[in-house]
């Protein structure tokens, strides 16, 4: 019998001893690279961005904004038709998906673009493009629209909403004196304020393109980085014969009409009406 406990008490000793090995090799493994999250809310603009990455301890900010200049834009498909247009100042506004990251320390301002626009292509299934294509429009253009949508909203509710507006002044024939210029402040506002603050002499420039005031249609590229959201909400407008909106942060009306839009203006103490 005590030659029995004896060789039992020997072999569970040599099990712990094994066991101690494997987690002492274990914990030996080369140590893994530290990794840093960064969250980018819907409707960052690009230069919000690259604040975001520098604060994060990434890379600075103009390194960011000059890797987006000369990113190989032939990478991606949805790309390559429109971001290259001379009169668009950041090339990849609107096609960096926002989204909460986790990146290596150490990861390249390519690296780290790479990585938003892959999840921006994942956004852009079949179904979308297929979408875009029976609206007449480009990816290019549901992105530009998406981004003003997003802006001009501050709940989901009011998306779609927003989208038959904007949709209808693009139909509009100029004949039947509904409004036919989209005339958003957010576009005007992304020329002196975005566009203004990386370069300040060519706001006057930029504004021809951007600002819907003055220019026909959708302006030259999107004026942030849009959720998928919003860029679904521009694909799929509500059916309304709404030419007008105006929202607040806890409320939103909708008009016909000019004097109906001062009125509901006026109604949310709108200023200016």
């Amino acid at each position: 019998m005590k030659k029995r406990i004896l060789c039992f008490a020997v072999l569970l000793v040599f099990c712990v001893s094994l066991f101690g090995c494997q987690i002492s090799k274990k914990n030996e493994e080369p140590n893994v690279a530290p990794t840093v999250r960064v969250t980018l809310p819907e409707g960052y603009t690009l230069v919000k961005m690259a604040w975001a990455f520098e604060e994060a301890g990434l890379f600075s900010t103009q390194e960011f904004l000059d890797a987006a200049k000369s990113y190989d834009f032939s990478k991606y498909d949805f790309l390559a038709d429109s971001v290259n247009e001379i009169n668009i100042c950041f090339k990849l506004e609107g096609y960096l998906s926002p989204n909460t990251y986790e990146f290596y320390v150490g990861d390249t301002p390519e690296q780290v673009i790479t990585k938003l626009l892959d999840q921006r292509k994942d956004e852009l299934t079949d179904a979308v493009k297929n979408r875009a294509k029976e609206l007449n429009m480009t990816i290019h253009q549901v992105l530009t629209l998406a981004s003003l949508i997003e802006k001009e909203t501050y709940n989901s509710e009011d998306k779609a909403k927003v989208s038959s507006v904007f949709h209808n002044r693009l139909n509009a024939d100029a004949k039947s004196g509904n409004p036919t210029r989209l005339q958003t402040n957010t576009t005007d506002n992304y020329a002196k304020y975005v566009i203004g603050v990386v370069y300040p002499d060519s706001v006057e420039y930029y504004e021809k393109f951007y600002n819907t005031y003055t220019c026909v249609g959708l302006p030259i590229g999107p004026i942030c980085n849009p959720s998928l959201s919003s860029i679904m909400a521009a694909l799929y407008p509500d059916d309304t014969d709404y030419y007008y909106f105006a929202i607040t942060q806890n409320d939103s009306k909708y008009a016909k009409d000019y004097e109906t839009h001062k009125a509901n203006c006026k109604a949310l103490g709108l200023s200016n009406y």
